[in-house]
């Protein structure tokens, strides 16, 4: 074993990419590289992807829902919690954080209600596109807002674009 391997098994990691190239052969490499990749894609156009779990039903917007979903734990590297996707009506929003830039928000879905929170949704001073009444498509994590001595579901917001 060189000793370069040896550092990538001391830091290196099973999810790890890269490569080295020589200046003086980084213009044939890019060259190179892209003719590759329109070989393999010609005219695809490439957009970001977001991959959920499916949608939950209103009844399942629960604590308990929350529960069953923690005994699958623990969660981590290659074993994300699950993220949930589904149409929200907004109830409610306000900008939070000392700069503005999060989003608190009451969804809709069906005759439930849930609070939300959307870390880095704006930039700060800015006004989100969307406001009460319009529909809202989230992709979000179930989370245990603990406030108070009381909990309740917290949808954690990953992404949302207007319906």
């Amino acid at each position: 074993m060189s000793w370069r391997q040896g550092l990538a098994t001391l830091w290196g990691h099973s999810g790890a990419a890269g490569v080295g190239v020589p200046m003086e052969q980084l213009a044939a490499f890019k060259a190179a590289f892209l003719q590759a990749v329109n070989e393999q894609l010609g005219d695809t156009l490439l957009y970001p992807r977001l991959w959920t779990d499916g949608e939950l039903a209103s009844q399942q917007l629960t604590l308990a829902t929350l529960n069953d979903i923690d005994v699958l734990g623990p969660y981590g590297r290659e074993f994300d919690p699950p993220l949930f996707e589904g149409r929200f009506i907004v109830e409610a929003l306000r900008p939070v954080g000392a700069d503005g830039s999060h989003l608190m928000m009451e969804l809709s879905n069906g005759p439930v209600t849930c609070k939300a929170i959307w870390f880095r949704a704006l930039t700060p001073g800015e006004l989100p596109p969307f406001d009460v009444g319009d529909t809202l498509h989230c992709a979000y994590k179930l989370n245990r807002n603990r406030w108070r001595g009381r909990e309740s579901l917290q949808l954690m917001v990953e992404h949302a674009s207007l319906v």
